[in-house]
């Protein structure tokens, strides 16, 4: 299964730059786009059936074709000032997920011969209300066997809550940080990111226990934003691995203003606190900074 798997990805990926280079839709996906089309033909292959689809509806059976329901449940950038940068967008997700539709029906890649996709699709405005309220609504109108989306991290929370106890697969390439590996509140959600751009925070977090671990940096400070922001999460994942890491109290700040005298002085209250009295010749000090 593993060579199947590794060819897929492969194939998909190749094809994809081969046939879509010269489109609007390939500068839209970038590195990352590409992993939703692998996650979907991954997923589908595991979800694969002779003739029928177990689902949380019960068995869907058309003679020798399968209909596969495909919630998406994305942010909608269209006439959104406040989202025009959104990677987890509707209208930069959506096109990869209707190529792999496509090359999958018409056999182009013959993972699931005769099944056939319907996609629905919802925007969830990246919020916590909109986004729920949109996965119950397909939930019980049983037009979803798989959630695609949402990316951002408000309406991914619940959406992956409540579809554990509906066992119903969950895709995304947001739910980035640490509290999300949580198989026990989180158990049907799969995340699927690449490229530096969307590294989890527990990669983060792992990669900056390296650093310590080889300088030997234990002496260490944190600044943050204080409001749950995407600074602010990835942060405290490095902040608990090394409260637990190193079992000692931490210097942290919140920095709640931009006025540069006040954090001069917590700059000058950090360098009593996390640093040794050999900083100049051996530097244990390091303050991190998330603004």
């Amino acid at each position: 299964m593993p060579e199947i798997l590794n060819r897929i990805s492969q194939t998909s990926i190749a094809s994809y730059y081969q046939t879509n280079a010269e489109t609007t839709v390939w500068l839209a996906f970038k590195l990352f786009r590409q992993t939703w089309i692998f996650s979907f033909v991954y997923l589908l292959f595991l979800l694969r059936g002779a003739t029928a689809l177990d689902t949380f509806h019960g068995i869907d059976s058309i003679s020798s074709r399968t209909e596969v329901k495909i919630g998406v449940i994305l942010t909608q950038i269209a006439g959104k000032a406040n989202f025009t940068d959104l990677v987890f967008a509707m209208e930069l997700t959506l096109p990869a997920i209707k190529i792999a539709v496509e090359k999958i029906e018409s056999n182009y890649y013959p993972v699931l011969p005769g099944v056939r996709f319907v996609i629905h699709e919802a925007d969830s405005n990246c919020s916590g209300t909109d986004g729920p309220l949109a996965a119950i609504d397909m939930y019980w109108a049983k037009e979803a066997d798989v959630y695609f989306g949402p990316g951002c991290t408000f309406a991914i929370a619940p959406v992956a809550r409540y579809s554990g106890e509906w066992g119903i697969p969950v895709v995304t390439a947001g739910a980035l940080y640490d509290n999300f590996k949580n198989k026990t509140a989180f158990k049907t959600l799969t995340r699927v990111q690449s490229g530096l751009d969307n590294t989890t925070s527990t990669d983060l977090s792992k990669a900056f226990e390296c650093i310590f671990d080889k300088f030997h940096w234990w002496n260490i400070g944190f600044f943050s934003e204080d409001n749950p922001s995407d600074c602010y999460h990835t942060l405290y994942s490095i902040f608990l691995m090394v409260k637990k890491r190193y079992k000692k109290d931490l210097y942290h700040r919140y920095l709640r203003d931009n006025d540069i005298k006040v954090f001069e002085g917590h700059l000058k209250e950090a360098q009593k606190m996390v640093r040794s009295k050999y900083a100049i010749v051996y530097p244990m000090i390091f303050i991190l900074l998330c603004l």
